[in-house]
């Protein structure tokens, strides 16, 4: 797999985020991980900063702006391409997996913790829309 440009980890809790980042980097998948703590700083980092994202990894209970927010924000925002967002989030409420299933700017809901078959997994499914993202 071409490896792609850039991913964007969005996560209030380093040690998740620090994990996911090993096992991202250790498969090579991407030239840049980029990881913020809150939705508010995605926001600006995306529309403020015009930093594309080939995919993003969202948690949904973060602090001031939670992943359902950052989501509506993002997609009432976003013009043209849209990055390819996968949820990433202890959540076991199916309640959050089909609000997330009928999002169009949601690509896939995984359950945390993220892992090296996981990871494969999602590529392996999204390699082509990724890609061409």
């Amino acid at each position: 797999m071409t490896p792609l440009n850039n991913i964007l980890l969005i996560d209030d809790d380093s040690t998740t985020n620090l994990l996911n980042e090993i096992h991202i980097q250790n498969l090579g998948i991407t030239n840049k991980i980029t990881i913020l703590d809150s939705a508010v700083k995605a926001l600006d980092l995306i529309f403020e900063q015009n930093v594309h994202s080939d995919l993003i990894f969202l948690d949904l209970n973060m602090p001031v702006m939670n992943g359902w927010q950052f989501l509506e924000e993002y997609c009432a925002r976003c013009k043209g391409q849209k990055s390819k967002i996968i949820i990433l989030t202890a959540s076991i409420n199916p309640s959050d997996k089909e609000k997330a299933v009928n999002d169009s700017c949601v690509l896939d809901f995984v359950s945390k913790p993220l892992n090296k078959d996981k990871i494969m997994n999602l590529m392996a499914t999204y390699e082509n829309s990724l890609l061409n993202s």
